[in-house]
């Protein structure tokens, strides 16, 4: 989901789980720090204040700015072809 909202710049709220570990927070909290368009909600700050703030903000602030292209898949198949290619020349 956040990659699907990343890649058509959208606007989102996310609230990482933490009960499995922190690896959610770890990596909402970097894509927070390079994308004007996400808030984080971690679990335990969860109530219905933050979340009204949340959207009061979101609402409120512009389309994000950041562009994040989200094709590694393709370009990675683009890059084996390349190679290859290049390796029967």
């Amino acid at each position: 989901t956040l990659t699907e909202a990343l890649a058509h710049r959208k606007k989102l709220i996310a609230v990482p789980r933490s009960h499995s570990g922190c690896e959610q927070i770890i990596r909402a909290e970097a894509v927070a720090r390079v994308y004007d368009g996400i808030w984080v909600l971690p679990e335990h700050k969860l109530s219905t204040e933050a979340i009204g703030q949340a959207l009061r903000s979101g609402l409120a602030a512009p389309p994000p700015r950041l562009e994040i292209e989200m094709s590694g898949n393709a370009r990675l198949v683009e890059l084996l072809r390349n190679e290859v290619q290049h390796a029967r020349r």
